[in-house]
């Protein structure tokens, strides 16, 4: 062998030991998604502390609820209260992991998608809990003195007796229809803000099996 041959495989060595993995550009990739859900969580985070001060206050500062719409208001207030400290317990938890994920390794990329797939599924769960307790809040304090009265009416015995089981029904009916598309809307709402992301992780995750 002489000197050329000598100098070309010493350059071939030097070129494929210089070689970045393609996989290590895919496991770059993945820290995308994961920054807009982390911005994703601290809007929400802020935004739902923000709606539930307004909410406390909102009696107070419009004066419009009966002694009985009061009790309602504040009772589902105290329900809605109870899933937001176990979502923001979930958050914090969730939070803190992405921030210690380094995304150098495939298998800090599978944590990072399984750790979103369950914060998700927490999170759908909550949305369809808060959401309609968000909208009888609203109603009731934007009703105000007449969202009172007709809670007023309708526990009262002389009213059920007469015209409160067609109420009650045409309640139930209006109930279930603002229910579907409160559910059909949270679909919606949850792929925007995290259910897109974690479909770019899983294509990442697929991604990598196949260079593999």
């Amino acid at each position: 062998m002489n000197f050329d041959d000598l100098k070309a495989a010493w350059n071939n060595d030097l070129d494929d030991s210089i070689n970045i993995p393609q996989n290590l550009e895919s496991l770059k990739g993945a820290q995308s998604p994961i920054e807009k859900v982390k911005k994703n969580l601290r809007l929400e985070f802020w935004l739902y502390v923000a709606f539930y001060v307004i909410f406390i206050a909102l009696p107070f500062v419009t004066n419009r609820l009966t002694p009985v719409s009061t009790v309602v208001y504040y009772t589902l207030l105290l329900t809605m209260f109870m899933p937001m400290a176990y979502y923001t317990a979930n958050f914090y938890k969730f939070y803190g992991r992405l921030n210690r994920l380094s995304f150098t390794t495939k298998d800090s990329l599978d944590e990072a998608y399984f750790e979103l797939k369950h914060f998700t599924e927490i999170y759908t769960v909550m949305q369809h809990f808060i959401a309609p307790t968000c909208f009888l809040l609203g109603l009731l304090a934007g009703l105000g003195q007449k969202a009172g009265k007709t809670l007023d009416k309708i526990v009262g015995v002389a009213y059920l007796q007469h015209d409160g089981i067609i109420i009650l029904s045409i309640l139930l009916i209006s109930f279930i229809t603002l229910m579907i598309g409160f559910i059909i809307y949270i679909k919606w709402y949850v792929n925007r803000l995290y259910g897109k992301y974690l479909n770019e992780l899983n294509a990442i995750r697929k991604e990598l099996k196949e260079t593999e």
